[in-house]
């Protein structure tokens, strides 16, 4: 639930709160991967990359790699560290 909202604030423009929903989420579950998705584009639209990079390759080794690609194809990004 806490990443669901997070994804929401962070749409709407609200990073600082969003982020915090995603910590919420990932300290509840660290494999939350729909936690780590929405933080790695939390983070991609804050200039993050680094900390993008990081919240990227823990999601590839939650989801199958199919959807891994597809999610970095939403993102704009062929692989973490491109």
């Amino acid at each position: 639930m806490h990443a669901l909202h997070g994804v929401y604030l962070c749409k709407a423009g609200h990073y600082e709160e969003a982020e915090r929903a995603f910590a919420q989420a990932l300290e509840l579950d660290r494999n939350c991967w729909p936690a780590h998705y929405g933080i790695t584009q939390l983070y991609l639209s804050t200039g993050r990359q680094e900390q993008a990079a990081e919240h990227s390759k823990r999601l590839e080794a939650l989801v199958e790699p199919a959807e891994y690609e597809d999610m970095m194809r939403r993102l704009n990004l062929s692989r973490p560290d491109d």
